[in-house]
This record gives structure tokens, sequence and C-alpha cells, in this order.
């Protein structure tokens, strides 16, 4: 570095700084780039996962709630418009939200066990017709067998496969909301750690430029120092290739005319007196 000119050091400094902050800057942007994704996973995904799965697992039981009342009346009979109505509405509900589940769908797993709940919703609607046409036909017995045997184990298993939806949105938006935790946590320790080195580079630039300039500087007074005394003979080598090389050659340049300058001024001297001396001697 004794090559490098003091323009040349300064601007170094500046770089590393520079370069550190830059590095800061990049990490720091990763990181945000992280909490963005997890962020996403839990706005888009894992909320309205947990959110629909809970609607539809509520809308799962309506339907067949509604038919262990009719079953509890003990006797079929003809069911009424409203009747029908009401579970044509609970079957518009159910599908309404399983709709609204299929857009929080993002990965192949989630995908697959929402299929397999669709076909097991199909055959619990086609099975659950059957139990209520034979309620309505007075058959009770029929009706009361077919829920039981049929219809319950399916509706069983859908609401499992239901609580499972829930159980893995629930998941996935507690690893999303730690990955977001995780995510700033090491933003913090990064921009700390990043501040952290940008001042032990910006000291160790600053002492390096200081002794840059201080060694030569002390060099120069303690040189000024011995010309003080009536020493000329003292050069100054600072070994240098920068700034300080001009002010070493142009110094000693001066010291060596200032030399020749006092040596002229002491012959002078001399012949002065001489010249005095001769003109007592002969004015006697």
């Amino acid at each position: 570095m004794k090559n490098w000119t003091l323009r040349q050091r300064i601007l170094a400094s500046f770089a590393v700084i520079i370069a550190i902050m830059l590095l800061m800057v990049v990490v720091s942007y990763s990181r945000l780039l992280s909490i963005e994704s997890s962020e996403e996973d839990v706005r888009l995904d894992a909320l309205p996962g947990v959110y629909y799965s809970t609607l539809v697992r509520s809308a799962w039981g309506e339907s067949y709630i509604r038919t262990l009342e009719l079953i509890a009346e003990g006797q079929g009979r003809p069911l009424t418009k409203q009747e029908r109505d009401q579970f044509q509405g609970f079957d518009e509900n159910l599908q309404t939200q399983m709709d609204g589940y299929k857009k929080s769908i993002f990965t192949d797993d989630d995908r697959d066990s929402f299929a397999a709940f669709e076909k097991r919703r199909e055959a619990y609607s086609r099975m659950l017709a059957e139990v209520h046409a034979k309620y309505d036909r007075g058959d009770y017995a029929g009706a009361r067998a077919e829920f039981y045997s049929d219809v319950n184990p399916v509706w069983l298993a859908g609401r499992k496969q239901l609580n499972e939806l829930i159980v893995a949105n629930k998941q996935l938006a507690d690893q999303a909301t730690a990955n977001i935790v995780n995510a700033v946590l090491a933003a913090k320790i990064s921009m700390v750690l990043s501040l952290l080195v940008a001042v032990l580079a910006a000291a160790a630039c600053g002492l390096l430029l200081m002794r840059s300039i201080m060694a030569p500087m002390q060099l120069i007074v303690r040189i000024l120092d011995i010309m003080r005394t009536g020493d000329l003979s003292t050069r100054l080598n600072l070994s240098r290739k920068d700034e300080f090389n001009a002010v070493e050659t142009g110094f000693n340049d001066m010291m060596t005319d200032l030399t020749t300058l006092v040596a002229q001024a002491q012959r002078s001297s001399v012949q002065v007196t001489t010249s005095v001396t001769e003109i007592a001697a002969t004015s006697r």
C-alpha cells in the first residue's frame, strides 16, 4: 500500500464502507423477500384454508343433523317443500364453501386430499338422497337402516378428512408465522453485524489513513527540529510513492540549495573579512 496515493487510499476507504453497506442492503432485501413469501403463504393459503375448511366442516354437518332429527321422529312421512328447500340450501352452502376452499389450494397434497373429500361428498349426497327418498315414501325402517349403515360411516370419514385439512392448514399457518419471525430475527442480527463490520471497517480505514499521513508528517517535524540546531545535512527518506514523494523531493532539493547558499555565504563572509583585514593593514 506504500505505492498508493492519498487519493487512492481515501477512495479505497469509501469503497470498502460502501461495499459493506451494499452487502447489508442485499442481505436485508433477501430477508424481506423471505418475509414476503411467508406472508403470502399465510394470507393466500393458510388463513383462507383454515377459514374455509372450518366453514366446510360446519356445512358438512347441517344436512346430517337435520336428517338425524327426521329419523328421531320415529316414522316416515312425505317431506315438506320447506324441508326440501332446506336440504337444497344445505347442499348449496356446502358447495359454496368448498369452492372457496379450492381457491386456497396451492400444493399437490392439499389438492389430492380435497379431491378425495369431494368424491366422498358425492357418495354422501347420493346416499343421503336415497335415505330421504325412502323416508318420503314412508319406508322409515329402510331409511333408518341405510342412514346408520351407509350414510353415517361416510359422513364420519368425511368429517375426519375435514379435521385433517384444518390441522394441515393450521400447521402451515404456524410454519409460515415461524418463518416470518425467524426471518425478522435474522434480519435484525444481520443488520447489527453489518453495522458492527461497517464501524470496524471505517475505524480500520481511518486508522490506516491517519498512519499513512501522520508517519511522514512526524518525520518531517523531526527533521525541522534538527534544522533548527543548524544541521543541514539531514535529508528526508519517506520511502513513499504518493504525494509525500513530491514533498520529499522538494524538501531535499530545498535543503541542498539551502546548504549551497549557506556555504556561499560563508565563503563570501570569509572574503569580506579578508578584504577588511587587508584594507585595515594598508591604511596603517
